[in-house]
């Protein structure tokens, strides 16, 4: 049997599950009500670190 000229892709099965749906999948992730802080909050006295040399 021979595969020459033929890529993975055309052994690839057909996907099912949670990646089946595609963007649809990543749509339901918006809910519409932003997560985290407040951006106004994100300061670098806040949140900055030092970093140390490496």
């Amino acid at each position: 049997m021979s595969h020459v000229g033929q890529s993975d892709a055309d052994y690839a099965p057909e996907p099912t599950g949670p990646i089946a749906g595609g963007p649809s999948c990543i749509d339901a992730l918006n809910t519409g009500v932003r997560g985290g802080p407040d951006p106004a909050s994100v300061t670098l006295e806040a949140f900055g670190r030092d970093i140390p040399e490496a």
